[in-house]
């Protein structure tokens, strides 16, 4: 998997204009060191689009594309779920924590990780697929299965 975010990220540094080609790994620069889930491939400080990009680009599954700002998530994320996107809104405190798209298939959230002690923006994809056991009624055979669901560490 870290190859293919290296190859990933690579991409994504290479369209932006202001990289000058895949920069070294490193060490996230502020918060509280390394990440739970740091690998050789992971970049700080991305861009919205770069966010985007990584984000489109990554495998089925749990990733962590590296690191950005609040601000940059916030923006890559309300992109994510598309036009006509809906707030995602806290129960307790009644704060806007993200977005779901229209369709209810992509969603984009900042959450608090007690473990990591830090937060992360999440990203992830939804499909529908065929349930076995609800096979013949055609009126509850489609439930949503996450296909992606990639973690970008806010930092500041």
């Amino acid at each position: 998997m870290s190859a293919f975010l290296d190859k990933v990220v690579g991409k994504v540094l290479k369209v932006t204009p202001k990289s000058k080609g895949t920069p070294k790994p490193q060490q996230p620069t502020q918060g509280t060191g390394k990440p739970k889930w740091w690998h050789p491939g992971y970049v700080d400080n991305l861009t919205d689009s770069q966010i985007l990009l990584g984000v489109k680009q990554s495998p089925k599954g749990l990733s962590t594309l590296g690191s950005a700002t609040r601000d940059q998530a916030l923006s890559a994320g309300k992109a994510w779920a598309g036009k006509g996107s809906e707030a995602i809104l806290d129960k307790a405190t009644g704060e806007m924590i993200g977005y779901k798209s229209k369709d209810g298939m992509r969603a984009f959230r900042l959450q608090f990780k007690p473990k990591e002690g830090m937060f992360r923006a999440n990203f992830q994809e939804n499909i529908m697929i065929r349930t076995e056991s609800n096979y013949y009624d055609y009126s509850k055979t489609w439930a949503p299965k996450q296909i992606r669901n990639v973690h970008i560490d806010i930092l500041d």
